[in-house]
Parts: C-alpha cells; structure tokens; sequence
C-alpha cells in the first residue's frame, strides 16, 4: 500500500472518529421515554418500571400501609386530575412540581417553572413532597397553611432559600413577615387538613413512580432531578403537541 493511500487511510479514520458520535447523536432520538403501564398514555423519562412488571401492582402494591393503598388506587383512576387539579379555564399546559425545601435541585427547578408560569407559557401546580426528614416535613405544612390565607407562591419561594427554623414562634415570624394571621398559619399548619394533603402527594408520588425530588409532570410526560431550562423547554414542546391531560 503506498504512504498516499496510509495517509488517506488515516485521514478517514481519524474523521470518524471525530464525526461519528455527532452523526450518531443525528439518528437517535432525543429523548428515550418509557411508557408507565399502570398509567395508559403517560411515559417517563429513564425511571419508569419495567413493561413486564404486573400493572395492578405498580405504584399501589408497594404502599406502606393499606390506607396509603387505597388512597393510590383511589388517585390512578383518575391521574389528570390528581396531579393538576381543576384547571379553572386555564388553559397553558400544565407542569406540576414535586419539591422538598432542603433538596439540593428544588430551588433551580422550582424558579424555572415559576418563571415560565408568571411569563404565561404553562401553568406552574406545586406539589409539596417532604422527602427529607421532620424539617422538611414542618417547611411543607408552612407552605400548605400559608396557601390558605392566599400566600402560597411567596411563602414557597421564600422557603426554597430561608431554611425554616423548628416550632411555633418561627411560624409565627413567618406569618408576620408576608402579613399573615400568625396564630392561624400555627393552627392550620398541625390540621388534619394539611396532613391529609401532604399524604396526598406522597402517595400521588408513589402512583407516578417518582424516585426523589424534584420530579416534574410535565403535561403526560413525568421526569426527576435537575433539568436544563433548554431540555424543559423542548419537553413542553413536544407535550403541546399531544393530546391534553384529560381524565
């Protein structure tokens, strides 16, 4: 073979080398979704249980307790509407967050849906999901009590940054900073209303399959950890042009 042909040779090889993983990446799909069996019509992105897993059995099967059972069984027959609640004739897609205050990743995903939700492109739904122990825990029912004086979205983004510090007198200082009855948000916060909510999403949770905070349920399409703003971006794109979130 002459030096011509060995360098050409070389040149190509060395060329494909270079290309070929961009020439790949051309040809396979962006994203790798898995269909959620026990959910028809919803996918995943890389967590989802295996296709040959038993439908009955996923995200109800592995409860606790068996009222936490029954209350999944209860949520999966109808998702849409456990996860998005009533759209109230909005009609932007829907992107709910699963978030833990004390969570490393929360704070970036939850000012990038806030964003998107106050720029008009989809409709932000918090879902508080203590994961991480009794602080995270008191830090949801803050959040939950403060929504029912009207103040969830500030209390909320306040808590992502302000760690809140254990007992009364704290929410009580929580209350009087965003101009809240402090003795109602301390009330409120031990309800049984606000239990029972917070037991809603865990176990909402447990239907979707979710392995940790923050989870997304981007319209059908459910997804955990950090996301680039671009990724989410082209998620709702792709989600927009597929049929609504109905029950």
């Amino acid at each position: 073979m002459s030096r011509r042909a060995l360098l050409i040779g070389g040149a190509l090889a060395v060329a494909w080398v270079i290309g070929a993983p961009k020439l790949l990446r051309m040809y396979q799909p962006e994203f790798a979704f898995e269909d959620m069996p026990s959910l028809p019509g919803f996918r995943s992105l890389g967590f989802g249980r295996g296709s040959g897993a038993s439908a009955a059995l996923i995200g109800i099967g592995d409860a606790e307790t068996p009222e936490e059972a029954r209350l999944r069984a209860t949520l999966a027959e109808r998702p849409c509407s456990a996860i998005f609640g009533p759209a109230g004739g909005n009609d932007r897609l829907p992107v709910a967050v699963f978030t833990d205050y004390y969570c490393p990743y929360c704070p970036e995903v939850s000012d990038l849906v806030r964003r998107l939700d106050q720029a008009g492109e989809v409709r932000a739904v918090w879902r508080e999901w203590p994961v991480l122990g009794p602080r995270s825990e008191a830090a949801a029912r803050a959040a939950l009590a403060a929504a029912r004086q009207g103040a969830h979205d500030a209390v909320h983004a306040h808590l992502m940054r302000a760690p809140l510090r254990p007992g009364p007198a704290a929410l009580r200082a929580l209350a009087t900073d965003f101009g809240l009855d402090p003795e109602r948000l301390v009330q409120d916060a031990a309800s049984e209303e606000v239990r029972t909510q917070v037991d809603t999403t865990r176990a909402l949770a447990g239907v979707l399959g979710l392995p940790g905070t923050p989870g997304l349920a981007i319209g059908r399409t459910l997804t955990a950890g950090r996301i680039p703003e671009d990724r989410l971006r082209r998620l709702i794109a792709l989600e927009r042009e597929g049929p609504a979130c109905i029950d």
